[in-house]
């Protein structure tokens, strides 16, 4: 059960971190193209800000399971 847990949140981490660095280096005008929408009334700075907040948002949730791996498989183990 841990396991999928854990195993999920990496996948779950690794889809933000992506769609976390696309928003980081793709222009404002260029978004849409990607299929990224919603951000017609915002300024890029604030896009920006939003990308690197869940860049830094997924990476601690990566860091923190992958953190967890190595203790589930000890001998006295409770989660």
């Amino acid at each position: 059960m841990n396991i999928a847990k854990i195993g999920f949140q990496i996948i779950l981490g690794l889809i933000f971190l992506c769609t976390g660095g696309v928003k980081l280096l793709t222009s404002k005008e260029d978004l849409p193209a990607k299929g990224i929408t919603g951000f017609e009334n915002i300024q890029p700075q604030w896009i920006k800000c939003l990308a690197l907040a869940e860049i830094i948002g997924t990476l601690t949730l990566l860091v923190f399971s992958i953190h967890t791996l190595p203790h589930m498989f000890l001998k006295n183990y409770h989660y």
